[in-house]
């Protein structure tokens, strides 16, 4: 299941070394959960939706501070003289809680979570998030990095940006690919959608989705997308529930926004 996961990420650099790191995480003896990744919240969050079902969306903070970040790249070149550095997240290593239950509540889950964001601010490094709740989804916001010097600072999420789309149809990807050019002429930052070919995010789909927004804010712009992809009247593949991971890449300044499936998670009797 975990592997049906990880297909839906954008497999550059940017996620390739998440992706590889999470694949290494280790379950400690009891309820407590070792994971240690680039992205270590994010890594928690998708063990989190591939354990209990849940969607939970994460978004990167926007990393400046050297320590914060490392350059990886005579790891990824085979010269070891590219045109410019390549960086990622640093790694760090959280160890936080979670049930033993197969099927938990939205107040065991977010327990979970509270968990996983003190671990995060344990560590010192990387951003510290909150947690917003809202009709059964739970999302990551950061709210605080390090600046060049190292001190902490507040720092707003991109996706609180209000956006205005023209209401058209519009294919799985084009939709996608709307909010996030309205959240970057808004911001002046880049944000794209990872790159997919075939299947529900080719291009060439048809576009039955109507879609539309004036003046929202870009996180409930995309609650929408996700929510009008998933009404039974218009879903035209199995997929029940969607979620998403918004990566920041500290070599480009930009972001890339990776739309993942939650999976369908059988309760259990306790």
């Amino acid at each position: 299941m975990r592997d049906k996961l990880f297909r839906r990420l954008k497999f550059s650099v940017l996620t390739w070394i998440a992706v590889s790191l999470v694949a290494q995480s280790s379950l400690a003896s009891g309820s407590t959960l070792t994971i240690s990744d680039g992205r270590p919240v994010a890594a928690g969050v998708q063990e989190l939706i591939t354990r209990y079902g849940y969607v939970i969306t994460y978004e990167d903070p926007r990393y400046s501070y050297d320590a914060d970040v490392e350059d990886v790249t005579n790891l990824v070149t085979s010269d070891g003289r590219p045109n410019r550095r390549i960086l990622v997240p640093r790694t760090s290593t959280l160890i936080f809680s979670v049930p033993s239950l197969t099927s938990i509540d939205q107040n065991a889950m977010l327990s979970s979570l509270q968990s996983l964001v003190q671990a995060q601010r344990n560590v010192g490094q990387g951003g510290r998030f909150d947690i917003l709740q809202a009709e059964g989804v739970f999302h990551l916001i950061p709210t605080q990095v390090r600046d060049e010097t190292g001190n902490w600072i507040s720092q707003g999420s991109i996706l609180d940006t209000l956006i205005t789309l023209p209401s058209e149809k519009r294919n799985e990807f084009g939709v996608f690919a709307a909010i996030c050019n309205a959240i970057a002429a808004a911001t002046h930052t880049k944000i794209s959608v990872a790159g997919f070919s075939g299947g529900i995010y080719s291009r060439s789909n048809p576009a039955p989705y109507l879609i539309g927004a004036s003046h929202e804010r870009a996180r409930d712009v995309l609650m929408k997308a996700l929510s009008l992809m998933q009404d039974p009247s218009n879903k035209r593949w199995s997929v029940n529930k969607m979620s998403w991971l918004l990566f920041f890449d500290p070599t480009n300044q930009s972001y890339v926004l990776n739309i993942v499936d939650v999976p369908t998670v059988t309760s259990s009797t306790t």
